[in-house]
This record gives structure tokens, C-alpha cells and sequence, in this order.
């Protein structure tokens, strides 16, 4: 067993903090966790913020922490209205970055991290004014550039991270030239496989549907380009009874050759919203399909990935059979 997990050594190696800020979401991402295709599910979830006192505890615990990201299991960071107080806590951090929408925060705030030296903040844009509410439901284009703009204009070192869809494939080249324009230090286009379902209204109508980019684009989905990847039939009460059955098993009775665990690669732990510590943001999400795992569960986890029936999250995320 690796001492890595074990008293005072888990202090001592620590490198990365994967930390949220904040439970609270102003969107409606169709392929987020917190609800189901952008249909709410208020009662799977505690919505809190992280206090800046309960972090500066956790972070005295992990002196030889160099990377901080702050980044939404379920939230966005900058919902937390004491983003400024965590980020001084961590103002000792080699590097922090913060992952957001851009649409929420004052401006004042977007200003006066981009004065920071070590702080990065990745812009989540998924396409251009006409299409990145198809996927970040909710999100107004002009309070994204006005926060942008602040952040870079007060010298404030700016990503743009595009997910790419069949709705917003043909405007990458443009959106990476607008990019350049505004400042930014880098454009990078991803597939998070977060499509082929359809974006529901506040109601649970169907809006529209989120389908892959077509076969052949910037990004090589490597899937299966068939009839699959159409709008079909959708039920909104039975995925609302199958988001809110508690499952004790996933991927059960499977077992893996190899476990490709990122909290041990990374050196990282996560620290959820109400300020709890966990192996990884996978075991603290904390849904009732999927349980929470908490830190000192872990050795616990790693016990079942020589079984047949390893634990569900990590053999979903971790698990390999090469």
C-alpha cells in the first residue's frame, strides 16, 4: 500500500486541490449532473458556498500544494460572492485557476483577479453569440464579453474552452480569431461527449437537441456516427425516476486488469462546497446513483478493484481493461 494515503503523509505529498467554490449554478447545461437535460432537480442537492474560514483550514493541511483549480462539480465558481476572500487564502499557490461560464460575478471582482499574477481563469464558450446558450442554457452572451474584457483588460491571463456539438461545429474558426482579438491566451476546442440528448425548457419540454459533431470535424469523436446520434424519443418522467434511483453497483460484476486512478497520478484531492474532502470530484458528486466516497474511504475503494464487482465510480472513470 502506497503511504500516500496514511496519517501525516497524505499532508506531506499533496500537490493539486481540486476545489468548489460553490454548489449555486445561474445555467442550465443540459449535460450537467444537476439536473436532468436542464430540467432542475432541486432536491438531489445541497446548495451552498465554500467559507473562506473552513478553506483556509483544509489548505493549512497541504503544505506542498503548488496547483489550486477551482472548478464546478455541480456549481460555478463565481457564484460564490467571496471568491476574492478564497482566492486570497491561496495567494501563496504556485498556480490557480479558476474554470467559470463568465456570465456571473461582479466586474469588479473579474477585475481585480486579472491583476493577479498567478491566477488563470478559463472562459467556458461554447460557440458564438447565436449558439453557446444552446448548450449553456441561461447564459447571456454580453455579460460573458463584459467579463472577459475586464479580466484581460486588467492584464488577466484568459482561456477559451469551446465544446464542440453539431450546433456550433462550423463556427470554431471564427470563435478562435475572436478569441485572439479579445486577448486571449489560448483556444481549445474539446468533446466532452456530453451530447445526444435533448436541452429541455425550465417546463420539460423539449427545446432542442444536443447532438456530437459531425464525423470528420477538428475533434475525431471516435464513436459510433449512426442513427444513434438523433433526436429520438424522449420521456421525461422516466429519466426522472431513473436519475433519482439509488443504484448501489455500476459497471458491476466487470473486473479490470488496471486502474488508472487520477488521484493518485495527480497527487490531488477534491474539496466540495460544504467543505468536505474527498479521493476526487467523481466520488463527490454526490447523486443518489452514485453515492459520495469520502477521503478516508479510499483505501476502502482501492481494495475492490482486484474484485469482480470494483466500485462503481471508479471503475466508470478509472477503470481499464488493457
Amino acid at each position: 500500500m502506497s503511504p500516500f494515503f496514511y496519517g501525516l503523509n497524505i499532508s506531506m505529498n499533496v500537490q493539486k486541490l481540486h476545489v468548489e467554490p460553490s454548489s449555486h449554478c445561474n445555467a442550465r447545461c443540459p449535460g450537467c449532473p444537476r439536473n436532468l437535460n436542464g430540467y432542475n432537480i432541486d432536491d438531489l442537492f445541497k446548495k451552498t458556498h465554500l467559507t473562506a474560514e473552513r478553506f483556509s483550514e483544509i489548505l493549512s493541511q497541504y503544505p506542498a500544494v503548488r496547483f489550486l483549480l477551482f472548478n464546478g462539480n455541480l456549481g460555478d465558481p463565481m457564484m460564490n460572492p467571496h471568491m476574492l476572500s478564497l482566492v486570497d487564502v491561496a495567494k501563496h499557490v504556485h498556480e490557480l485557476r479558476i474554470n467559470t461560464n463568465g456570465s456571473i460575478g461582479k466586474l469588479d471582482t473579474f477585475e481585480r483577479l486579472g491583476a493577479m499574477q498567478n491566477i488563470i481563469i478559463t472562459f467556458s464558450i461554447d460557440g458564438l453569440e447565436d449558439t453557446n446558450h444552446l448548450y449553456r442554457q441561461d447564459v447571456e452572451w454580453d455579460k460573458i464579453m463584459e467579463r472577459a474584457k475586464k479580466f484581460i483588460g486588467a492584464g488577466g491571463r484568459a482561456e477559451w474552452k469551446f465544446i464542440i456539438f453539431r450546433h456550433n461545429q462550423h463556427q470554431v474558426e471564427e470563435a478562435r480569431s475572436l478569441s485572439k482579438e479579445l486577448g486571449f491566451n489560448n483556444f481549445e476546442v474539446m468533446d466532452h461527449s456530453r451530447n445526444n440528448f435533448p436541452a429541455l425548457n425550465k417546463d420539460g419540454t423539449v427545446s432542442h437537441w444536443v447532438l456530437p459533431a459531425e464525423k470528420g470535424t477538428v475533434v475525431d469523436q471516435k464513436r459510433d456516427h449512426s442513427k444513434a446520434n438523433r433526436p429520438h424519443k424522449f420521456d421525461l418522467e422516466q429519466g426522472l425516476g431513473e436519475i433519482k434511483k439509488v443504484r448501489k453497483t455500476f459497471h458491476a460484476n466487470k473486473s479490470y486488469k488496471t486502474f488508472d486512478c487520477e488521484h493518485l497520478r495527480e497527487k490531488s484531492v477534491y474539496v466540495s462546497a460544504e467543505g468536505e474532502l474527498f479521493p476526487c470530484c467523481y466520488q463527490g458528486i454526490g447523486v443518489p446513483t452514485l453515492g459520495k466516497k469520502l477521503l478516508g474511504d479510499f483505501e476502502q475503494l482501492k481494495e475492490t478493484w482486484n474484485t469482480g464487482s470494483p466500485d462503481h465510480m471508479c471503475g466508470a472513470v478509472c477503470g481499464r481493461n488493457t
